[in-house]
């Protein structure tokens, strides 16, 4: 496993595979993907970029999730209130950072981001005092995955719902660095059948 050079302040990574899977009609994560599932792609290019410590939190359809997670070597969190939506999931991961790490928020599925993305977060996160490092794009189109300082995970312990942490990228905007990347994996992620057979970049 490649490690990020230790040049700032350190990141763990937490990745959210605790969904229902509601719109796809099975369970999205574990579909065939160029060789692997979308969450094994997932997990291995986070791997690949550096991120480590690495947890996986599940919920719905736990147990696969769980195999997943274990064919990679890395813990999973159970999410008993995963049906409460991803603010769940958030406080739930929020143990997985060792004290003093940012964390990094990674969707299980967005198979698509490449490992060099992950690495050039987690360094621009290293290298700023900002609170929120996010990608994005030309268009002005945020992404994923966003990377957050412990300073603010009092508030996202407070957090509920369906909507992850949005409203608290939109209250600390100012102190966000808005990383220009343009990969196009870091803006799709895969909740429908049609995003699935569409051509999404490979892992």
């Amino acid at each position: 496993m490649e490690k990020l050079i230790s040049i700032g302040r350190p990141v763990a990574g937490l990745v959210l595979a605790a969904g229902e899977s509601r719109r796809m009609g099975c369970p999205k994560l574990l579909l065939p993907w160029h060789g692997d599932t979308i969450l094994g792609c997932t997990l291995a290019n986070a791997i690949a970029g550096g991120i480590n410590p690495l947890t996986v939190v599940c919920g719905a359809h736990a147990a696969q999730v769980a195999a997943q997670a274990k064919t990679k070597g890395l813990p999973c969190l159970f999410n008993e209130g995963y049906a409460q939506g991803q603010s769940a999931s958030l406080i739930c991961g929020l143990k997985a950072a060792p004290p003093g790490y940012g964390l990094m928020f990674i969707l299980g599925d967005m198979p698509a981001v490449s490992p060099q993305s992950y690495k050039s977060l987690a360094v621009a996160y290293a290298k700023s005092d900002a609170l929120i490092v996010a990608p994005i794009n030309a268009e002005g189109r945020r992404g994923n995955p966003t990377v957050w300082a412990p300073q603010l995970f009092p508030e996202i312990a407070r957090l509920f719902g369906d909507s992850g942490a949005r409203g608290l990228l939109d209250k600390y905007r100012e102190e966000t660095l808005f990383l220009p990347l343009t990969e196009q994996g870091l803006y799709i992620d895969i909740d429908t059948p049609e995003d699935y057979e569409g051509k999404l970049c490979g892992c």
